[in-house]
């Protein structure tokens, strides 16, 4: 292997952590719905920029959209912001009131 092929895998996988690994069991055990909510939209639009290959694109769209299922309503707003708001479903309210009664 060449090392500018090295240097590319790496890259790669770096990149890969970065949107697999990004504190999603945190950030629900905290109760940062926002935060996940954010993580969400930019794991989507990184998607496209990570992988070329429209199969994996396909597979992780499938399981940001089962995660977002999980926890949020179909319905999303935007705010004053100009940010996406997603709003909990009754998993995710649950999950609220568990950690803060």
């Amino acid at each position: 292997m060449r090392p500018e092929d090295i240097r590319f895998e790496i890259h790669s996988y770096a990149k890969r952590n970065r949107l697999v690994h990004s504190n999603i069991k945190t950030m629900i055990n905290r109760g940062d719905f926002g935060d996940l909510a954010e993580q969400i939209v930019l794991d989507k639009r990184r998607l496209t920029e990570l992988y070329t290959d429209s199969r994996k694109v396909i597979a992780y769209r499938l399981a940001i959209g089962r995660l977002e299922d999980e926890w949020y309503e179909k319905k999303s707003y935007i705010d004053d912001n100009g940010k996406i708001k997603f709003l909990l479903n009754e998993k995710g309210q649950a999950k609220m009131r568990s950690l803060f009664p």
